[in-house]
């Protein structure tokens, strides 16, 4: 009896030992090399990071489980970034976020609420859609990101005035730049 039950327990111990899944970590990291604030959206969970923050993102895996994971990113020096990685346990892969547009600051001098701001290639003949979200106040400021290229600039201000600015030379730097125009000074 007691050889019975010694023996029932060592193999129900051997095909615990054996059975039994093992756990590992893997993920991404995210380096905001942009130059400025961005929006990363790993997955479906958002991640706000500023600048050259890093943000590590972890799953468990077991045995040989793996994913592929979608990652976007949106930002002041970022339009339309996505990848997507290869992840498994036991290895945490990089990703750097890095600049591929510009951003323009309109600060407003104007005496009056800015109401509109249009920013279209040069080649264009239209001024296309109006970019403001909200007003911008007189002595305020707001800042528009836009691929890199030559723009003409339309503004319009709550007492009617428009303001127009032609062949803005906007490239984009891999580390991000700011570049400022004051309207109505």
């Amino acid at each position: 009896m007691k050889l019975k039950l010694l023996t029932s327990l060592s193999v129900l111990m051997f095909f615990m030992l054996f059975s039994c899944e093992t756990t590992e970590e893997g993920g991404v990291i995210i380096n905001n090399g942009s130059g400025g604030p961005v929006t990363v959206t790993v997955d479906g969970e958002s991640y706000d990071l500023d600048i050259d923050d890093v943000q590590t993102i972890t799953w468990d895996f077991t045995d040989d489980e793996d994913m592929d994971i979608a990652i976007t990113a949106e930002g002041m020096f970022v339009m339309d970034y996505s990848t997507s990685k290869y992840i498994w346990g036991g290895e945490l892969i990089d990703t750097e976020i890095w600049a591929n547009a510009t951003a323009v600051r309109i600060i407003n001098a104007t005496g009056a609420s800015i109401t509109e701001v249009y920013i279209s290639p040069y080649t264009a003949t239209t001024w296309g859609t109006n970019m403001i979200v909200s007003t911008i106040a007189n002595g305020s400021q707001d800042d528009f990101t836009v691929e890199d290229g030559s723009y003409d600039l339309k503004i319009v201000d709550s007492n009617g005035t428009t303001y127009t600015k032609s062949w803005l030379d906007l490239p984009y730097f891999s580390n991000g730049v700011l570049q400022s125009i004051t309207i109505g000074s």
